[in-house]
């Protein structure tokens, strides 16, 4: 089904990541994904220890309960003799001594008042909990908010509850530094690979993937402390008291505990390869909502709706079939884990009775080992099915990694590099520059071209000449693979990415803006503008005549796909709010392709101004004309460079290029 093949798509990049999305990971890739995973602990390092602190209390104090149950049994509704007490641990000696010679209902009330502290501030420890559940359903995007706000304690009570603080605490605090740094990361990305980017995927990575790494960090490193003590002290303790009185209890609670630890290990590989295939399918949906919805003028225009519909219909099926699979398989596990334990108990209750009517046992004891069983059970369960939950999580994170992975633009605040300070038109050259993509042709070959300080030069030539390329090279949305980009004679590659950029502002041919009004689109040029720098930013630039004609003005309120302006207008907007950068580097792409004559004329004199270097791709003429001087591009190289008419005069090839745009264009 053609649904299937178009889920097979994943984020592209030029460079190979480290670990590929759609590839299984390996038992030792999973191994250094877990190990990358639990690095986020340090994020949260007081309150992993506070946690361990407060669930070692909890483990301590459940220890226990179970016996005065017994002590409830035996010696208050049995009447038994404490003196004649037996089958008790050394922890419980104390207890008993303080209930020698008491009367049976006295027992009964001062076990059970120490029962209600007990419960009050802990619950019934270990086999209550308290967790962080919202509403959700059976797909990986509804359930991630409740692991970004993952918490639970084994305890309820006081302690219980500031446990689960704990808990739910670090959780948010690891999602939101995992959040931040993919966020980072598909800031910083290049360019061209935001572009080859699906949005809808990108959402689903920060958001509902990211989730999952704290709850990896608390099931792989926190949890099993417990568990394994737990288990511990319970087969000790049992061994301590029934290890000479009843054996087989010992041995049967202890192969209990590994024939359920065992049996849920053979599932964890088919595990992971379904919860990737779900969280592909999920992002697929996400990806087509944000499509639909952004294309939904070219769908219309079409005719499409329909096969828009059937497409979306598909794809979201699909990927409620793969959440069915998977939460279907994980029951299955459960399932089988469950009556594992049920054939184990049925053994246990035959040991037990028999035991109690032989005499070697009292009627308390069947409590304490049903409860011992109870809590080797669970502990086994959970303990079995961290690394099978752990698939789902960790095909989450490895979905995270394969992103931080990839090669971009790395935060530089390690690296020594200068911040940018210019206060006048720049002098600008490329020297010998070579750029290509990985695995491609050069696009730009020996590039060697000087832009004088506050001089106008157009980049022309026909498509895939490589103008826009080399224009990415200056604010280092590309990095060259040979050559160097002088700034004042300085290395270009010297400078901090963060500081070329505030220098150098480039407006892209697609117009793209933000949900709100034009002030605050505006504003995103200087946020310290003041509402008449933004009235005269407009003003130079030919946008005010339109913008005060707006309903409110500088309030109208406009989308991010520009809907409530004509693409003219958008197109000037960008340019007042490049101009109110006043950056003294300017690099337009194609500036007036939507602007009429008269508009464009008028663009002029702020086009042509000397307090700024600028540079111009288009193939306007008019647009052309307005540049000091021409820079025609052929196959990746610069054949000519001179004033227009000079070089039309000089350049059959440039000549024959202008003569192909007199046709389209307004000024022959």
């Amino acid at each position: 089904m053609a649904i299937k093949r178009s889920f097979s798509r994943d984020f592209q990049t030029p460079v190979k990541p480290t670990i590929e999305p759609n590839q299984l990971a390996t038992g030792t890739a999973l191994g250094k994904i877990a190990l990358r995973t639990l690095s986020y602990i340090k994020h949260a390092q007081s309150l992993v220890f506070g946690r361990i602190t407060v669930g070692c209390v909890i483990l301590v104090v459940s220890l226990p309960i179970p016996w005065l149950f017994k002590i409830l049994i035996d010696h208050g509704v049995m009447a038994l003799p404490v003196l004649q007490a037996d089958l008790y641990p050394f922890f419980m000696q104390p207890i008993l001594d303080r209930l020698v010679d008491r009367e049976p209902i006295e027992v009964v009330g001062i076990v059970c008042l120490g029962l209600i502290a007990i419960f009050a501030l802990f619950g019934y420890a270990t086999n209550t909990e308290l967790h962080a559940r919202l509403a959700q359903g059976a797909d990986v995007a509804t359930q991630s908010e409740n692991k970004a706000n993952d918490g639970f304690s084994t305890a309820s009570g006081l302690v219980g509850l500031l446990d689960f603080r704990i808990h739910v605490l670090i959780s948010q605090r690891i999602t939101h530094f995992a959040r931040q740094e993919i966020f980072d990361k598909f800031v910083r990305m290049p360019v061209v690979n935001i572009v080859k980017q699906r949005a809808g995927d990108a959402v689903f990575r920060v958001m509902h993937d990211t989730p999952s790494i704290g709850v990896v960090c608390m099931s792989i490193l926190v949890q099993p402390i417990f568990y394994l003590l737990g288990a511990f002290l319970g087969l000790w303790i049992l061994w301590l008291v029934y290890g000479s009185a009843a054996p087989e209890l010992v041995w049967l609670g202890a192969s209990a505990f590994a024939v359920t630890l065992l049996s849920t290990l053979p599932f964890t590989r088919f595990i992971r390869r379904l919860s990737q295939s779900s969280r592909r399918s999920g992002s697929d949906v996400l990806n087509l909502t944000e499509e639909g919805i952004r294309n939904r003028e070219v769908t219309q225009s079409l005719g499409a709706e329909e096969k828009e519909q059937e497409k979306f219909r598909e794809a979201s099926r699909f990927s409620f079939r793969r959440s069915l699979i998977l939460m279907a398989s994980l029951r299955v596990i459960e399932w089988l884990s469950e009556h594992v334990h049920l054939l184990f108990q049925s053994f246990g209750y035959w040991f037990i009775f028999s035991n109690i009517i032989k005499g070697k046992m009292t009627l308390g004891d069947a409590p304490v080992i049903l409860r011992m069983y109870s809590m080797l059970y669970e502990t086994a369960m959970q303990l079995g099915r961290i690394w099978v939950d752990q698939q789902d999580h960790l095909a989450a994170a490895e979905r995270v990694f394969t992103v931080l992975n990839k090669i971009g633009e790395k935060p530089e605040t390690s690296i020594k590099k200068r911040d940018l300070s210019v206060t006048h038109p720049p002098l600008v050259r490329y020297e010998d520059i070579t750029f290509g993509y990985p695995g491609n042709q050069p696009i730009l070959k020996k590039i060697n071209l000087t832009i004088a300080a506050g001089e106008t030069l157009a980049l022309v030539g026909r498509n895939g000449a490589g103008k826009t390329t080399l224009a990415y090279l200056l604010p280092q949305f590309l990095k060259p693979q040979s050559g160097r980009i002088l700034f004042n004679d300085s290395e270009l590659e010297a400078f901090r990415q963060e500081s070329v950029r505030r220098h150098v502002t480039f407006i892209f041919q697609e117009h793209q803006f933000i949900d709100g009004s034009v002030r605050e689109n505006l504003l995103l040029g200087d946020p310290s503008a003041t509402d008449d720098d933004l009235v005269q930013a407009c003003r130079e630039t030919a946008a005010w005549d339109f913008i005060q004609d707006l309903p409110g003005a500088l309030d109208h309120q406009i989308f991010a796909d520009g809907t409530g302006l004509s693409v003219g207008q958008q197109q000037r907007l960008s340019i007042a709010r490049a101009n109110l950068g006043k950056s003294k580097m300017l690099i337009l792409d194609e500036p007036t392709a939507s602007l009429d004559l008269p508009t464009e004329l008028a663009l002029k004199p702020w086009i042509q101004s000397d307090e700024r270097t600028t540079l111009i791709i288009s193939h306007r003429l008019t647009t052309i004309k307005m540049a000091d001087r021409v820079a025609f591009l052929e196959d990746g190289r610069i054949v000519g460079c001179a004033p227009h008419k000079e070089l039309a005069e000089t350049s059959k090839d440039y000549a024959e290029f202008i003569s192909s745009l007199t046709s389209s264009n307004d000024d022959p």
